[in-house]
């Protein structure tokens, strides 16, 4: 028999495996966390940075408004931008430089929010718009009908409420006493304000969804996993920056976590932007007609803010409450995509080596 050779073999190591682990799909306000090269501190930077450059878009608006004022501006007065949210209502709603000023102001919103986004690497931007990184044109288009029957039909009751309550249903033979347009009316200056409301202010609309439902709401998200705590700075920072009084200031609230809710509900800020953009434009219109409650014709100053107050958040409730209700179920039936399917997590499963210990002439042992 030939001696035994024992001849140690190197491990067999086997082609390396890889498992995929399925992700659980992303909800509207934590579409950052599913961003490629997401980290944690890029959505607070990308809040910074987008501060930084609406201050930089302020410093080029305020250049434009110096040119403005030195070539025929004189019947801007830019001490209305340091006062209360009516009075600046009512300077903008007849003058049309000062309006063209005050939405130019707010447009400015939406490339600082693109800026931040891509600036720090939270790419596409789009994700800001829904859980398809992209504005759902159909749905928008779908929404605006809700927005326009609901808003339309409570200012046109709250209007017969204040004039039912300011005379009696005598003052229905005489509505120009107390509401609608001023003697001074000028329709000139009228086309002029409508025509840039109607083309302004659907993009001044779109530009504060983007920031306060689209922007502050997933960034606080993405550390915040309760949607509904991460949603309270965007709702106060939006209230802050509308100046009305109690009652204006209340109704706004009530906006915005209508807004909130809408947005989380359907997966996209198109049902709030709807609401939004009807909104601002049938407002700016009324102001700009001259419709409104003044003191005077049956109404002592004090009722009318009374009044006022009431309505005001009454049609806010009437106008929210309605178009929850209506524009929910509605995207339910359409089967409205709320989340985002994310890729499967691919990672390298490590397998145990096979060690044979020594062959010998008589085969393994």
């Amino acid at each position: 028999m030939p001696p035994r050779i024992r001849t140690p073999l190197p491990p067999v190591q086997p082609a390396p495996q890889f498992v995929r682990i399925p992700q659980p799909p992303l909800p509207f306000a934590r579409l950052q966390r599913g961003l490629r090269g997401y980290r944690w501190w890029r959505p607070l930077l990308a809040m910074l940075l987008t501060g930084v450059y609406l201050f930089a878009f302020a410093i080029v608006l305020g250049i434009v408004m110096g040119i403005v004022l030195a070539f025929g501006g004189s019947d801007v007065d830019l001490s209305v931008f340091d006062q209360s949210q009516e009075v600046l209502m009512e300077a903008v709603s007849t003058s049309p430089v000062m309006l063209l000023l005050l939405l130019g102001s707010v447009i400015v919103f939406l490339p600082a929010a693109m800026l931040g986004c891509l600036s720090v690497g939270l790419r596409p931007w789009t994700h800001l718009l829904s859980v398809e990184y992209r504005l759902r044109w159909r749905w928008l288009a779908v929404t605006l009908g809700p927005a326009a029957v609901l808003v339309v039909g409570v200012q046109l009751l709250s209007m017969l409420v204040m004039l039912v309550s300011s005379e009696g249903f005598g003052a229905l033979a005489h509505p120009a006493q107390w509401i609608g347009p001023s003697s001074t009316f000028d329709w000139s200056d009228f086309a002029v304000i409508a025509l840039l409301v109607i083309v302004l202010v659907p993009v001044q609309s779109f530009a504060e969804e983007v920031v306060f439902r689209g922007l502050l709401l997933q960034s606080f998200s993405a550390w915040i996993p309760i949607t509904w705590l991460a949603a309270i700075p965007g709702v106060i920072l939006f209230v802050i920056s509308h100046g009305y009084g109690f009652s204006g200031q209340v109704a706004i609230a009530i906006f915005a976590v209508t807004t909130v809710v809408l947005t989380v509900r359907t997966g996209g800020i198109e049902a709030s932007t709807s609401l939004h953009v009807v909104n601002n434009v049938v407002a700016f219109l009324l102001q700009g007609a001259g419709f409104g409650v003044t003191a005077g014709s049956g109404l002592s100053q004090a009722q009318a803010e009374v009044l006022g107050a009431l309505v005001t958040l009454g049609s806010e409730v009437l106008i929210c409450g309605g178009y929850l209700l209506w524009v929910l179920p509605m995207a339910r039936r359409r089967r409205i995509t709320v989340l985002r399917a994310q890729p499967d997590l691919v990672q390298f499963a490590p397998v145990a080596y096979w060690q044979p210990s020594v062959i010998t002439a008589g085969g393994y042992r």
